[in-house]
């Protein structure tokens, strides 16, 4: 038999039942801790990896005015990244804070004995939680439409 809603009540339904949600599967989610705002630009930046368009690309972004670069990655190295955020460095300044994802590229020796010689604090995020580097995803949501929208309109991205 079905209803409108039925979904929806079924729902309710199964978590409003304590022997139900004691046996559950899915963990609780862990609680925001949301980053402080850096008080000047380039502080803590924010870095992250992705494919648009079959190509790779590294999105780096400023924790305080949310400022991003894109940079196409030839290949997917630990050193390529490390060359990439070097010339970021140089123009923009060293920032205190790197915060990343887990990928190999960041969680290399190389890229230990980078963050090391340059000076700032690596803070890798915890796997499958995303939002910790929520500038960083949110820049790369955003290359990933400019890109598909110069795609479309047959200009140079």
């Amino acid at each position: 038999m079905y209803w409108p809603g039925i979904s929806a009540e079924i729902r309710q339904y199964v978590e409003s039942c304590d022997v139900c949600t004691s046996y559950s599967y899915k963990q609780p989610e862990e609680p925001l801790h949301l980053h402080e705002v850096p008080s000047c630009p380039w502080q803590k930046v924010g870095s992250d990896m992705s494919t648009i368009e079959g190509r790779n690309y590294l999105v780096t972004v400023d924790y305080c005015s949310n400022f991003f670069e894109v940079d196409y990655l030839p290949e997917t190295t630990s050193d390529a990244v490390i060359t990439k955020l070097k010339h970021h460095f140089a123009c923009h300044g060293i920032p205190d804070t790197l915060i990343s994802d887990n990928d190999p590229q960041y969680s290399s020796h190389l890229f230990d004995d980078f963050a090391r010689k340059w000076g700032f604090c690596h803070e890798p995020i915890s796997p499958g939680n995303s939002k910790t580097n929520g500038a960083a995803e949110a820049a790369v949501k955003i290359a990933k439409n400019l890109m598909k929208k110069c795609k479309k309109a047959k200009e140079d991205p």
